[in-house]
């Protein structure tokens, strides 16, 4: 058993915090789309598809990867179900032979829109207690994130 100033160091590192924290997120994120029959992953590259395709770009699996941080061979399993579940197509690429171009289906988009309406109260609730200090973190959170 730790001692207690073992515990207390433990308790004030931020990477043990921020270790409890995504544990929380991804709990109450798992949780709010079980019901529509979405994981967590699957959401990211539906998220992601969306957003990206939303400029007007041919959106590549390599392009979720990037903009999601996302390991390749579990994006590649990611689509492959959800192109399974009729939920996304992969096209021939308009300007790369080598390239699938990704899109949502109706359905997809439906879920999408589904995934949005959960998930955003979600995000409210669990970072309410920070109040105005919400920006604060999402601006530290960029610098770790972009290294």
């Amino acid at each position: 058993m730790p001692n207690r100033d073992t515990a207390t160091e433990l308790l004030e590192s931020p990477g043990y915090q921020l270790w409890l924290a995504t544990n929380a997120w991804q709990r109450l994120v798992r949780t709010g789309l079980e019901p529509l029959g979405v994981t967590h992953a699957q959401h990211a590259v539906i998220a992601s598809v969306r957003r990206l395709g939303g400029e007007g770009e041919p959106v590549t699996q390599a392009d979720v990867c990037r903009f999601g941080s996302l390991d390749p061979n579990m994006a590649s399993q990611v689509v492959r179900s959800l192109e399974e579940r009729g939920l996304l197509s992969r096209l021939p690429h308009p300007t790369d032979g080598r390239a699938k171009q990704l899109r949502l289906t109706e359905s997809g988009e439906a879920l999408a829109d589904e995934c949005k309406r959960v998930i955003k109260p979600l995000i409210e609730a669990f970072f309410a207690p920070l109040g105005e200090e919400k920006k604060e973190l999402a601006r530290m959170l960029r610098i770790i994130n972009n290294g």
